[in-house]
């Protein structure tokens, strides 16, 4: 069977009208367009599936959370659902393999089958964990490589998946990112999940960075069974896998680099769900997309390609140019963050060219608050003269503005803003929406280095940030019900991973009242 048969919709549209609004266009004269792929919907798998579990064990498990559970609590009841799942689901072929780690790694289940008979011993197994001493991420990775290996020499063809979930920094082992990725096998699905604010987001998302890996961050526990919900539908429904798309004629957008090339790859399409890429070209009347894929349909690859040839329609494609636009804004805060981390971290020496620095960076950071706040404005406007005020498409993107303003300038701002890019970039149906209190434009950034807090000239970056200039956002945060990217059977497994957890993503919405920041 043909790959192309199992997408409802290959549609390549462009714009009549030449490009005016999407900054950083590389090629003259451009028009926009989008590539739009819907899966059809399918049954689960019937492949064999091996999912290695790794649960961090560190002391800081121990931390309560809102509804006064622990982070370990939280994390051992959705493993539950997720066992029960399985083994209810009597078309899942599933093999688990759960460890735990701290400074040390411990294997708590054996690779097994789960059925009937040894459900409840498993279930037992993992209530034995409990959280002590540091974290060691190194370990953990090596762990898993093992366990790979030992499963790919045994079972060549079962799908293998590598769920990691940890909510600090690494305090032991080897640190060093580019090391850490190395250890991470490209050749299974890594989904590598940070929950709370408090873990390492620079990390998690440098080992993710591969073709088949993914970074998740759960920002309230209570929501950890909706995200381990998305990341087993696509899974188990996964329907074509190796996706790399070729373009003639035209230009297609990486958000991971920001940048437009000839080419680029997607790991898998699941079930049911919708993929929009987005397009630039002189000569549309000329372009077309080839697309390659591999499907895991009968339980061997099968190679497949076709082409997807520009429709001969007229289309308003203002929406899409509001995505392109988001995307690349949150890129740009992205930049921006780092540059001004690097350049506190660097910073060990008074003098007026330092000061001078800070005082420009903080300009650039109120000019990028302003910018997002236009932006936003803009966008609600378009919503109001459009009867769009409702549209899921544009509150999403409206909300990925709103946590990147309300997040920024905190300790916390790359986390958010990477989070909402990633998830936008996606097309994933949960993404982060909850922020504590604290996180408003007056919370500070990390202390600045000792030698700006020394002397008479003591620039006091903590308490004299300038926001006076800088605009205000009224926005009502979206619920998951409104995402544009939720399909009915993510939905049914998310709420059956969530079954039991007090979870509020399906309420009406984050907060009761509009956010006024």
């Amino acid at each position: 069977m043909s790959n192309s048969t199992l997408l409802l919709k290959k549609s390549l549209q462009f714009q009549t009208d030449e490009i005016v609004d999407i900054p950083d266009i590389p090629i003259q004269n451009a028009k926009f367009g989008i590539l739009q792929l819907t899966a059809i919907s399918s049954p689960m798998s019937q492949s064999i599936h091996e999912f290695i579990f790794m649960i961090d064990r560190s002391g800081s498990m121990t931390d309560i959370c809102s509804d006064g559970k622990t982070k370990m609590q939280h994390i051992l009841h959705t493993l539950e659902n997720m066992i029960v799942y399985f083994k209810e689901n009597n078309t899942t072929n599933a093999f688990i393999n759960i460890f735990a780690f701290n400074n040390t790694t411990q294997e708590v289940v054996e690779r097994t089958e789960i059925n009937e008979t040894n459900i409840h011993n498993i279930i037992e197994k993992i209530k034995t964990i409990t959280p002590k001493s540091s974290t060691n991420i190194e370990k953990a990775l090596i762990a898993i490589k093992c366990a790979i290996d030992k499963i790919r020499y045994a079972n060549p063809t079962h799908i293998i998946s590598n769920i990691f979930m940890t909510d600090g920094k690494t305090t032991s082992g080897n640190t060093d990112n580019d090391y850490l990725y190395d250890l991470v096998d490209q050749n299974v699905t890594n989904s590598f999940i940070g929950f709370g604010i408090k873990h390492d987001s620079v990390l998690l998302n440098s080992i993710s960075n591969g073709h088949s890996s993914d970074y998740y961050f759960i920002d309230k526990l209570e929501n950890s069974g909706l995200v381990y919900g998305e990341i087993l539908h696509g899974i188990l429904y996964k329907l074509i896998r190796n996706v790399s798309i070729h373009c003639s004629n035209c230009l297609i957008y990486d958000y991971k680099n920001n940048k437009w090339s000839d080419s680029l790859s997607v790991p898998d399409i699941a079930s049911e769900t919708n993929r929009d890429f987005h397009l630039i070209s002189s000569t549309p009347d000329d372009s077309f997309v080839l697309f390659k894929t591999d499907t895991i349909a009968d339980d061997f690859p099968l190679q497949d390609q076709f082409s997807i040839f520009k429709e001969d329609i007229t289309c308003d494609l203002s929406k899409y140019v509001f995505r392109q636009r988001t995307l690349q804004l949150l890129f740009k805060v992205n930049q921006f963050t780092d540059l001004q981390n690097l350049h506190f971290k660097n910073s060990i020496f008074e003098d007026a060219d330092l000061i001078e620095t800070n005082r420009c960076i903080e300009q650039q950071e109120n000019d990028l608050k302003n910018e997002l706040t236009d932006f936003i404005n803009e966008m609600k406007k378009y919503m109001d003269e459009n009867n769009l005020k409702y549209d899921g498409f544009m509150k999403t993107l409206c909300d990925d503005i709103y946590i990147s303003y309300r997040t920024f300038g905190t300790k916390y701002g790359a986390m958010y803003n990477c989070a909402r890019l990633t998830s936008q970039g996606t097309q994933r149906a949960y993404t982060v929406s909850y922020t504590p209190d604290e996180f408003n434009m007056n919370a500070p950034m990390p202390p600045p280095p000792p030698s700006l807090l020394r002397g008479r000239n003591n620039y006091s970056y903590r308490h004299n940030r300038s926001y006076q200039n800088v605009s205000v956002i009224q926005h009502d945060l979206s619920n998951t019900l409104d995402s544009p990217y939720l399909t009915q059977t993510a939905t049914q497994l998310m709420r059956d991973i969530s079954v039991g957890i007090d979870c509020d993503i399906f309420d009406k919405s984050t907060d009761d009242e509009t956010q006024i920041i």
